[in-house]
């Protein structure tokens, strides 16, 4: 009953304030009702975006008008979307349904993530505030726009992390989904089965590491275009686009290079981070508790992670996506550490926190920026009734054609 009434007292401010409501969700993404009120945000904003028509989610947008379930065999992956829409498709032809389903669903991963930051009295709430809305900026409503590739983020976090921390192997299952949610992510089980197998000869991660910064894989590119054929059609155009070595041409014609390159300042930071939790390896070596142990093996991962990003930084799809996966998974690690010691009063552990924290505050600034172009500004300032809809989504409010 209690809960019930939790859910109804999280549902109700949404109804009066949904951006609000939604922010202050990301904050108590533990609770239930938090997570009810993230998904049910993600919905509104995929059936209301204002979509950029060089946008997978534009393209998605309109993808029920010429749906058909015959088209089966002209995919070679990314298998998610198609059956999606597929179901939709059952019911509706609207594009503004089917971006609130992905949405629902984007948000449900999303809120589940975000629950592995618990949140205790051990570190002051604007500093768990903070490292919750850095994690949350990276792969943000920005990274709905693609669709697939936010979604497949979500999906092989929850899957690694709940694997590492719990120690379940049943987690794992989440890894074989991934591929077919988005194809280039063959390349971070790769990067997880590098960790599996090396994850008690920490030497051999820390030496892959150091060695990532004198390698450079743009040789790589015209390997994967070579080979790619013999993996079908699909998978060897997907190849062609995500291993483009031309940085200075790929930055000029897209729209967010500047606040690209401005990404690069969490990841320094983080690495930065990383070195002084390393100068306290001392603590590593007692493991003090199990805690210490899991982290450490975190920290691992993010460490293959930012190795295939230092690697495949040449390639600028592929560098880029990489880096936000990097930066993505180091973040909880660095707070569970940090929370760990917080009361110990040593100073680096506060350093530690605050120099992350210094570039999660551009990586804030970016994420805001970007949804400033996509986001209905009735869906940030009005109640839910006065959410602006266009005349499309007005056909759903009539009946659904």
């Amino acid at each position: 009953m209690n809960q019930n009434k939790n859910i109804l007292s999280g549902i109700v401010p949404f109804i009066v304030a949904p951006f609000a409501s939604a922010l202050y969700a990301i904050t108590k993404s533990e609770d239930k009702w938090a997570k009810i009120v993230i998904a049910l945000f993600t919905a509104l904003y995929g059936f209301c975006a204002i979509p950029d028509v060089t946008m997978d989610f534009y393209r998605y947008l309109h993808s029920l008008e010429s749906f058909s379930w015959n088209d089966l065999a002209e995919y070679d992956t990314d298998y998610y979307t198609y059956f999606v829409t597929g179901i939709v498709s059952l019911i509706t032809k609207n594009g503004h349904v089917l971006m609130a389903i992905f949405g629902v669903i984007y948000g449900g991963l999303f809120a589940y993530s975000l629950s592995l930051f618990k949140k205790t009295s051990e570190i002051s709430s604007f500093i768990y505030v903070l490292f919750v809305f850095t994690f949350a900026s990276i792969y943000s409503l920005v990274q709905f726009g693609g669709v697939r590739f936010g979604t497949a983020f979500y999906t092989f976090y929850i899957s690694v992390y709940y694997y590492i921390i719990m120690n379940d192997r049943r987690y794992l299952l989440g890894l074989l989904i991934v591929p077919f949610i988005h194809f280039s992510y063959t390349i971070y089980i790769v990067a997880f089965i590098i960790f599996y197998i090396f994850r008690n000869k920490p030497y051999i991660i820390i030496s892959l590491f150091i060695a990532s910064f004198f390698f450079s894989a743009a040789g790589l590119s015209n390997l994967l275009t070579q080979y790619s054929v013999y993996w079908g059609e699909g998978i060897a155009e997907k190849s062609q686009i995500y291993t483009e070595i031309d940085f200075d041409e790929f930055t000029h014609n897209y729209q967010g290079a500047f606040w690209t390159r401005i990404g690069d300042i969490l990841y320094w930071c983080e690495l930065i981070a990383l070195v002084l939790i390393f100068f306290t390896r001392k603590r590593f070596r007692e493991f003090e508790n199990e805690s210490m142990l899991t982290i450490y093996k975190m920290i691992l991962f993010c460490l293959v992670l930012f190795s295939a990003y230092n690697i495949f930084e040449a390639i600028p799809h592929l560098g880029i996506r990489t880096r936000g996966i990097a930066t993505s998974f180091v973040i909880l690690p660095i707070y569970l550490f940090c929370k760990e010691y917080w009361n110990s009063h040593d100073l680096k552990v506060r350093l530690i926190a605050y120099v992350t924290l210094f570039g999660g505050a551009f990586q804030i600034i970016m994420c805001f920026r970007q949804l400033s172009n996509l986001t209905p500004i009735s869906l940030v300032f009005c109640p839910l009734p006065l959410v602006e809809i266009t005349e499309t989504t007005m056909n759903v409010l009539l009946g659904l054609k």
